[in-house]
């Protein structure tokens, strides 16, 4: 009997508690996260805040919290948002020009971060690469994928390749947002939403799990590195360095090994800072092609 009470006490205490919880999280000012530093996390509907020259709703609630839910899960690992701000002064430095030469607005370099962490890593869709491209795609922008070159592991390349297919889409879909969502879920079934559910906007849209979070991620990642001393972090990881030196081949190579052993070049070295050369052979035909042979400190 005295076992009974015990049980039944400890669950009405649970029960009373999650009803306070659920009540407190209706209320606008309740600090959803449990966090210490809530102010860095927050936003204000009074707010006048920007992504890829659109102004954000702020006045819709569900935009607002997907925001500060984005920036906390962003934050809430020092060591792996250390890492990723790391690859940011890396790599945006050299990614940022490219997306600005074709007039895609600046924050676009965000997409790249959210897609693949600027890693050149492989989906369970066989998306590869920065920019996540899967073969067809990527064939279909511009890019050599062979059994000898696969420039989806190019981060430069392919760069170029992302930024000629959001300029497509844009002029399909009229809205930066909007492209952002069709790059994460293709244009076809982003527009098939559109018209199913009566509504243009992406912050109007109830898509997939993934894509309806994609863009407060991009969001979330831009406030933290525009302002990285506000959330605990330093201002800068690493400075930018020039990119190693490309040449571009002029004749076949039978076998790379060769080229190694005469430059003095390791192997590994050589794959690390050529990951878009996936054989030991290389045809005349993929001219076009960049090699990188000389030593660097990238």
């Amino acid at each position: 009997m005295r076992r009974e009470r015990i049980i039944i006490f400890f669950v009405s205490v649970i029960v009373v508690s999650a009803s306070i919880k659920l009540y407190l999280m209706t209320r606008e000012g309740y600090n959803y996260y449990d966090i210490q530093n809530t102010n860095a996390f927050k936003v204000q509907q009074s707010d006048s805040l920007y992504f890829a020259e659109e102004l954000l709703p702020l006045f819709n609630k569900k935009v607002k919290i997907n925001i500060e839910k984005a920036i906390f899960h962003l934050t809430k690992s020092k060591k792996t948002t250390r890492k990723l701000l790391y690859d940011i002064d890396r790599w945006l430095p050299h990614i940022t020009p490219i997306v600005k030469s074709y007039r895609i607005p600046e924050d676009f370099k965000y997409l790249v971060v959210v897609e693949s962490g600027l890693q050149n890593v492989e989906s369970n869709r066989s998306a590869l690469g920065f920019w996540q491209f899967r073969k067809d795609a990527a064939i279909e922008n511009g890019l050599i994928v062979n059994d000898y070159i696969d420039q989806r592991l190019d981060p430069i390349a392919s760069t170029h390749a992302a930024c000629r297919y959001l300029s497509r889409l844009n002029k399909m879909l009229g809205s930066w947002s909007n492209v952002a969502a069709a790059y994460n879920m293709g244009p076809t079934a982003f527009r098939r939403k559109q018209k199913s559910q009566g509504k243009e906007r992406y912050y109007d849209l109830e898509l997939n799990k993934e894509t309806n979070y994609y863009i407060y991620k991009m969001i979330a990642i831009k406030l933290l590195n525009e302002d990285r001393r506000k959330f605990g972090f330093k201002k800068r990881y690493v400075r930018p360095k020039n990119l190693p030196k490309r040449e571009y081949l002029d004749s076949t190579i039978s076998d790379i090994n060769i080229v190694l052993k005469d430059k003095q070049v390791s192997k590994e070295y050589f794959h690390k800072t050529n990951p878009w050369i996936v054989s030991d052979s290389i045809p005349i035909s993929e001219e076009k092609i960049p090699i990188i042979i000389k030593k660097s400190t990238l």
